[in-house]
């Protein structure tokens, strides 16, 4: 929720995305892992997880990305972190 809800909220300075920082289409279509509370039904036909954590990215973003995770892949998440430091 923190990065839905950093982007959202101004107030907020400071946000941490751990591991959530990869594409929709891989976690959540390809490979179905998710609980769904990081899902927001049908935002992803609009935006990816990069596009969200961009709009945070102006303010402090700290993205942690674990190499043996086994939802959230390395190689996908390292591909959105490059979209989110390129969108800036």
């Amino acid at each position: 929720m923190t990065t839905f809800t950093a982007a959202i909220e101004p107030r907020i300075k400071a946000a941490d995305i751990i591991r959530y920082l990869s594409p929709c289409r891989t976690f959540a279509i390809q490979w179905a892992c998710f609980c769904g509370s990081q899902i927001l039904p049908f935002v992803h036909r609009c935006f990816d997880t990069h596009d969200i954590a961009g709009m945070i990215a102006t303010r402090a973003l700290l993205v942690e990305i674990g190499i043996y995770d086994k939802v959230f892949f390395i190689k996908d998440l390292l591909e959105s972190y490059e979209r989110v430091k390129k969108d800036l």
